[in-house]
């Protein structure tokens, strides 16, 4: 709740806590009428806000203002949320779903590779997983694919 300031005629100066909007006058002690004054901002010992420190286990614990934070978070190379454009994290996140769709389908085509190139090693298991790597088995069908438009 904002304090506001009030002057009597008599010279008193009186502080009040009031929610907004505040009464214009008051009564005074005296019995006279106080009237509300132009008050002066509050000043703070660092930015506004730092009243209170905060516990962040993440950065080390209890962090006294916001120039602590900022230098804690330089400190592991982190920046905070509020400091990020929104597009950056979509395209960041568009990025990661591509790369993991990629990765299924990569896995999808050794699975279809490796049923098919498993005769080719006598059925040994072993011989097939040391073997069968994405660039092995492009190779092998690249090489079928050549044999067949040979023949």
């Amino acid at each position: 709740m904002p304090l506001y300031d009030y002057k009597c005629e008599c010279g008193l100066v009186e502080e009040e806590i009031f929610s907004y909007p505040p009464p214009d006058t008051i009564e005074c002690e005296c019995g006279g009428t106080a009237d509300r004054q132009l008050s002066m901002p509050a000043r703070t010992s660092a930015r506004w806000g730092d009243s209170h420190p905060q516990f962040i286990p993440a950065l080390g614990g209890h962090l006294a203002n916001s120039m602590e934070f900022e230098r804690a978070c330089d400190e592991r190379g982190l920046v905070p949320l509020n400091d990020i454009n929104k597009d950056v994290i979509d395209r960041k996140v568009r990025h990661e779903a591509d790369l993991y769709e990629r990765d299924a389908r990569e896995d999808a085509e050794i699975a279809t590779l490796q049923k098919k190139y498993e005769g080719k090693h006598g059925g040994d298991t072993e011989a097939v997983t040391q073997v069968l790597n994405p660039t092995y088995l492009r190779e092998c069908a690249a090489e079928d694919a050549y044999y067949e438009k040979s023949f």
